[in-house]
């Protein structure tokens, strides 16, 4: 059940990308989508682009602080 699930959605993901792959004409509709995005999707992106930025620079600046990710016990 759970490799036909699996199955099922990377089957879904590559349709979907071959979709939107057959939409792309030129570089700027590859890089930014031929400028059609309302400032909403704009906006989540951005948004998702720093969270993610961030967490990986300060989980490694924990890391080099405080020597391991280990709880230390009381």
């Amino acid at each position: 059940m759970l490799l036909t699930s699996l199955f099922i959605y990377l089957s879904l993901q590559v349709l979907l990308c071959w979709l939107i792959a057959q939409k792309v004409q030129t570089q700027e509709d590859y890089l930014v989508a031929g400028r059609n995005f309302p400032v909403f999707i704009i906006s989540i992106s951005l948004f998702a682009t720093w969270f993610g930025a961030e967490t990986c620079i300060g989980s490694s600046a924990a890391v080099y602080h405080q020597g391991s990710l280990k709880l230390k016990s009381r």
